[in-house]
């Protein structure tokens, strides 16, 4: 119960924010053009310099077994995400593509770091970049098949070169050998990645300001994917992981990342691919609506879960 309500009031903070984002938005200080600059700069500068700043703590035994078992229940996570996927959004239908995507792919860059960082700190940021690294593999080869038939590996390798890949590995060194910044480097990393939860979220708000949310919210068909997304696929991760006994912090961001609302990355290869960007766009406004409620509650089942065994 303790975690549900840490999330739910860190929840609430964001929630605030966004609504600021939307104002925003709505008031035309900023427009959809400005928005997408945001995104580039929290995608290659903020989010970047908060995984660096991640892995700036000490190396012991405990952190490194920690953090291969998150990167092993995010592979776990996708595949459960697959495997529904699959089973649950027939092959032919309209938009099968995307709706696929959004089952698997979860906001846990978005809304999963500002979330992570608000209950656990910078031990729960270490674990979610191991689930990043995953996630990030997994969306530009499986989610670049899934969308573009015939995707070439060229395209595949040069896409998985993003910003926060680079840095997962640069921090993944820095953490194994023990290589600490300078202490203004650090600071100056530090003071960056700071601002990554109320930016994300500024950019949360000003994206569901530009989509039709009377549109999307009578569009029944996203509420089923909301489903899969939402519920399905973290309910199956948790009933997986808890059984082995992780330690709670481990699991319980594993489980976040994975009950996350749908990927803002369906919007963007809907648009790069000829998609129906507007359909993704529906969905992922009303899955970051519905998550405020969702997520305390898959929290609250893993905690029920964990006291269990």
């Amino acid at each position: 119960m303790e975690l549900a309500l840490t999330a739910a009031r860190e929840i609430s903070v964001m929630v605030l924010i966004a609504l600021a984002g939307f104002v925003i938005y709505k008031k035309g200080i900023i427009d959809e053009k400005g928005s997408k600059v945001l995104t580039t700069l929290l995608l290659t500068v903020v989010n970047p310099m908060m995984i660096i700043d991640a892995y700036q703590v000490e190396i012991d035994s405990r952190l490194m077994n920690n953090f291969l078992i998150s990167a092993g229940l995010a592979v776990i996570s996708h595949l459960v995400g697959i495997v529904i996927s699959f089973a649950a959004v027939r092959k032919g239908k309209a938009n099968y593509e995307i709706e696929r995507l959004s089952v698997v792919y979860s906001n846990c860059g978005f809304i999963g770091i500002p979330l992570i960082n608000g209950i656990f700190g910078s031990e729960g940021v270490l674990y979610l970049t191991a689930y990043l690294t995953v996630f990030n593999i997994c969306l530009w080869t499986h989610g670049i098949l899934q969308v573009v038939a015939g995707s070439d590996i060229k395209t595949m390798l040069k896409n998985l070169i993003s910003p926060a890949i680079v840095c997962c590995v640069i921090g993944i060194v820095l953490f194994v050998f023990k290589i600490k910044l300078p202490s203004p480097v650090a600071k100056a990393v530090e003071q960056i990645g700071s601002m990554n939860s109320p930016l994300a979220m500024i950019i949360a708000g000003t994206t569901i300001a530009g989509a039709n949310l009377k549109s999307a919210l009578t569009n029944f068909r996203a509420y089923y994917i909301i489903f899969l997304r939402h519920l399905a696929v973290p309910i199956v991760c948790i009933l997986i992981f808890v059984p082995f006994g992780f330690e709670e912090i481990v699991s319980v961001t594993a489980v976040i990342e994975a009950a996350c609302p749908i990927a803002a990355s369906g919007t963007m290869f809907a648009i790069n691919y000829n998609k129906d960007a507007h359909y993704a766009s529906e969905i992922f406004a009303i899955s970051t609506l519905l998550s405020v409620v969702s997520l305390p509650l898959i929290i609250l089942f893993a905690e029920y879960m964990i006291a269990r065994f």
